[in-house]
């Protein structure tokens, strides 16, 4: 039955019987014999395969949802008596989008392995919702974001403070209405520069073009309502997937964007942007590890956590 319930698990993820039986390594008629086998067993359909990709059926979603409780059952059963071991061996399983997978946790689990070898580490990179999604099913145990979290679902451990900035195509003329706040890299780069610049009189951007982040993410959110506060709703003329996207299509001219600060210290020195501090409340978030509440926290865990805050003398 567990076997079964992993082939349904992996349909349900793939949303398709050739990826799902790809990744099982067996036929795709035999994955749907084994399907149809349990379908009939239960006497219900978990699969509508009339649309593409193919949708859960309302028992579908029954079923998926209590063999992801089953799943977490046997991994928190599995991680006990992993920390029965004292550290010696054990697994975490760490998601973050690609900013965090690229340049922040990297450097974290280097030091972490060569000091607790026996621990299985697996990086999981996706989009932001993606992430926190997986956290909330508890199909990953640990996440790096800056998006605040309902503190009744999850606990998070701030890590380090980040500073938004708006990143303009030094091209544009509007530059040189600005010359006493405008910023250039290395300026931008440097933190007592930047806690002494004068906050960008934002309205003045207001009929030019904007790359934002898809909505629903954080940056998002929190660009729109900084333009709000300025007395506009900002042009946005692309709406991209990844940070990094939007600054690199910045550099490119193709139009102004707001940026963790932090990007700064992970790209070669451009004169292509200028960079400018914004006068908000909302320019300041906090970068955290958070984990889902009321489940076995593992010592792996909690190591892994206090390790990171000794990283950034938390």
């Amino acid at each position: 039955m567990l076997k079964e319930m992993h082939y349904a698990y992996e349909v349900y993820k793939e949303q398709s019987f050739s990826k799902a039986a790809k990744n099982l390594y067996i036929s795709q008629p035999a994955l749907s014999a084994i399907i149809r086998r349990l379908e009939d067993e239960i006497h219900q359909p978990l699969f509508d395969r009339s649309t593409n990709p193919i949708q859960l059926t309302s028992a579908g979603a029954y079923y998926i949802q209590n063999i992801e409780q089953i799943m977490t059952i046997e991994r928190n059963l599995q991680t006990y008596f992993d920390d029965l071991s004292n550290l010696r061996r054990g697994s975490l399983r760490i998601g973050g989008a690609t900013f965090f997978c690229t340049y922040i946790i990297p450097p974290l689990i280097s030091p972490f392995s060569e000091q607790y070898p026996g621990i299985n580490i697996e990086l999981i990179e996706a989009s932001t919702n993606e992430i926190l999604n997986m956290l909330q099913q508890g199909l990953i145990d640990l996440a790096f974001d800056s998006t605040p979290l309902d503190n009744t679902l999850f606990d998070v451990t701030r890590i380090y403070e980040e500073e938004i900035l708006l990143a303009v195509p030094a091209s544009w003329p509007v530059n040189n209405q600005l010359t006493s706040c405008r910023l250039t890299f290395s300026q931008a780069q440097k933190k007592k520069q930047l806690a002494n610049a004068s906050g960008v009189p934002l309205h003045l951007f207001a009929n030019l073009p904007f790359l934002f982040l898809h909505e629903g993410n954080d940056l998002y959110t929190r660009s729109v309502a900084i333009c709000k506060a300025a007395g506009f709703f900002p042009q946005i003329q692309m709406y991209l997937d990844q940070m990094m996207t939007l600054y690199h299509m910045s550099k490119s001219q193709m139009g102004a964007t707001f940026l963790r600060n932090s990007i700064l210290n992970y790209e070669v020195p451009t004169d292509k942007l200028y960079f400018y501090k914004l006068d908000s409340s909302l320019n300041i978030r906090h970068v955290s590890i958070s984990c889902k509440k009321k489940r076995y926290v593992s010592h792996a865990m909690t190591t892994f956590i206090d390790f990171c805050k000794s990283q950034y003398k938390v």
